[in-house]
């Protein structure tokens, strides 16, 4: 069953775009989740906390699903197991993902900029993409960033990052 579930996510993830854009009715919620890293029973929390993924309880798995904990096969097949498609941002669609990634352009942007806190854009510490402050985006929710509360706003709330899993600094994983 689980290479069914693996080759199912596959087609929709090949007949994906790059980017996907979330349209989320008044009065609704989504949740959104960062760097889970492997960590299985964190995953398992987090729906407890939130209800299962559904089309009536989305969720948004902003990467990092797999790599450092114990139980990322485990991770990765319940993530793909909920997985559906969702409505797309045209501006991205042309966005070659399946190759290495370029050092410049809007994939290497969309992949390695990070906020700053001056308006404008600037280099990015990284040495590709670029930095962005507060007057750039309209709304961007990342991750990649431990945030000990598992989430910031930033940018008077243009800017929401995301980290999903407790305790990833005191803890073996």
């Amino acid at each position: 069953y689980a290479f069914v579930i693996v080759l199912r996510t596959r087609e929709i993830l090949m007949a994906s775009p790059s980017r996907v854009y979330i349209n989320v009715l008044d009065g609704k919620h989504f949740t959104v989740c960062g760097d889970v890293h492997g960590r299985f029973y964190d995953l398992l929390y987090i729906f407890e906390l939130n209800g299962l993924p559904s089309k009536e309880n989305p969720y948004l798995f902003n990467g990092d699903f797999v790599d450092r904990g114990s139980f990322s096969v485990e991770v990765i097949l319940a993530l793909f197991a909920f997985n559906t498609d969702g409505a797309k941002l045209s501006d991205i669609r042309a966005i070659d993902r399946f190759c290495e990634p370029p050092e410049e352009g809007l994939m290497c942007e969309i992949l390695w900029s990070n906020p700053q806190p001056n308006p404008g854009r600037g280099p990015s510490k990284h040495g590709v993409g670029l930095s962005f402050g507060g007057d750039i985006p309209d709304l961007v929710v990342r991750s990649h960033e431990v945030k000990e509360e598992g989430y910031e706003i930033e940018h008077y709330g243009k800017l929401i990052v995301v980290f999903s899993t407790p305790n990833y600094c005191n803890q073996i994983i």
